[in-house]
């Protein structure tokens, strides 16, 4: 029987957060897998005793190579894609089943609450989460990934997640990583208008 909805995780060193997320996910997928991009901590073991198919995958400073990773592994028509850090509310998990259950939606938008350590809302926006696999449709870009060849508009959905990893050490460390990371794409692509708008935020 053809699965309806993947839940993928991209993971490295996430043995804090791996289980929460992936409970977090289970009402609502019909299967969760990692792509494993290196841990030298406990987070494949702990992914796999909390019902996740685990793959290996060597990381090479490109998010939607690890993603589309993701995509080509998962068996669901849609693929929902979680960060370690985030959380979907028991209440938003039959809203994200219904969703990808939608008549010809291709990519979905889902509301991202970033909280603090104490759970403060200190921003919100939306990211396309939800994608029916198919021929084309893909990610692209080294960093701040961008879903790409589907076809009708993405649809905004009433599904949120709420993302607890903030705190200032691990912005930094984020931050230096994305950076280079973002310098890297600019070099492979110095005339994208849109990188370069990245780059003097």
């Amino acid at each position: 029987m053809e699965k309806l909805l993947s839940v993928c995780l991209i993971a490295r060193d996430e043995a804090p957060n791996v289980v929460a997320c992936l409970d977090s996910v289970r009402e609502a997928a019909d299967e969760c897998l990692v792509v494993d991009t290196g841990s030298t901590d406990d987070t494949p073991r702990l992914a796999a005793a909390a019902g996740a198919r685990i793959f290996h995958r060597p990381w090479d400073d490109d998010f939607s190579a690890a993603r589309n990773f993701a995509l080509k592994k998962a068996r669901g028509r849609f693929a929902f894609f979680i960060d370690a850090d985030e959380r979907l509310p028991a209440v938003d998990a039959p809203k994200l089943r219904k969703a990808a259950g939608l008549p010809g939606l291709e990519a979905g938008r889902v509301i991202i609450d970033n909280v603090d350590q104490g759970g403060q809302v200190m921003g919100r926006h939306r990211l396309i989460r939800l994608l029916r696999r198919g021929p084309g449709i893909r990610f692209q870009g080294r960093i701040h990934e961008t879903p790409v060849g589907y076809i009708k508009p993405p649809v905004d959905l009433d599904v949120r997640l709420i993302h607890t990893g903030y705190d200032p050490e691990a912005a930094g460390r984020k931050y230096e990583r994305n950076r280079r990371l973002l310098d890297l794409e600019l070099a492979d692509d110095p005339a994208s208008a849109r990188l370069h708008w990245l780059a003097a935020q």
